[in-house]
């Protein structure tokens, strides 16, 4: 696991043996420092403007301030258990909330206020290989490695039913990304990138949730080509 922090003072490296470097982008990466308090492998990892989040393969979640940790001070603000692996961690918007994603598809939300406690859970319908907040914090899109899109309105922290009818109308075209590895929202919200497994790219219209560009497998296999030849 690997991750810049929000104004690269930090790049953040886990390993399987358990150990995060602290590296420092503005002296060539030198080491700048490491928490090492687990053997457990790091499985996840994700800052915020304001916290730095870390997960492990035994289901423990710590969270740490940012500026403590680029400081090399890297004392826990809160440590929360889960059962089993966490496949990906995401900070919303001004910090205010973390999604956990964990095994058998549980989504666990975590507020800031009242230091971190658990707030919401959502059952996606198998296991989460991807999450992404938008930037006003209104919707959190879930990629599933059972196939398949997944985005809550967190205003009713309830699906978007008019995803499920994309999601149903794309099952019979299989020139598609069925398994979402890697999720984006533009800077404004309109539009949910995704690519993955076997393949290809969709972008979703968030306004009206409809296809707006689908990138096939063989035009994916030619874009990746052409880029390496530039």
């Amino acid at each position: 696991m690997i991750g810049f922090s929000k104004h690269n003072e930090r790049l953040a490296v886990g390993t399987d043996d358990g150990v995060l470097s602290l590296l420092d982008p503005a002296e060539n990466y030198d080491a700048a420092g490491e928490i090492d308090v687990s053997d457990s492998p790091v499985m996840a990892i994700d800052w915020s403007s304001r916290h730095f989040a870390l997960s492990r393969k035994d289901g423990s979640v710590t969270l740490y301030d940012k500026n403590q940790v680029c400081s090399n001070f890297c004392v826990p603000l809160a440590d929360l258990v889960h059962k089993g692996p966490i496949s990906g961690l995401a900070f919303g918007p001004s910090s205010r909330f973390l999604a956990v994603a964990g095994s058998k598809g549980l989504v666990s939300v975590y507020s800031a206020k009242g230091g971190w406690v658990l707030c919401h859970q959502l059952r996606a319908t198998s296991d989460v290989s991807s999450l992404v907040w938008n930037a006003s914090g209104r919707f959190l899109a879930l990629g599933l490695r059972g196939g398949g899109l997944q985005v809550v309105d967190t205003v009713f922290w309830a699906d978007v039913d008019e995803l499920s009818q994309i999601e149903t109308a794309s099952d019979q075209n299989d020139d598609r990304p069925r398994r979402p590895t890697n999720l984006a929202f533009s800077q404004n919200g309109n539009a949910l990138a995704l690519t993955g497994e076997p393949g290809g790219m969709r972008v979703i219209d968030t306004t009206e949730w409809k296809v707006s560009f689908q990138l096939g497998l063989n035009r994916s296999e030619d874009l990746d080509a052409s880029t390496m030849s530039m």
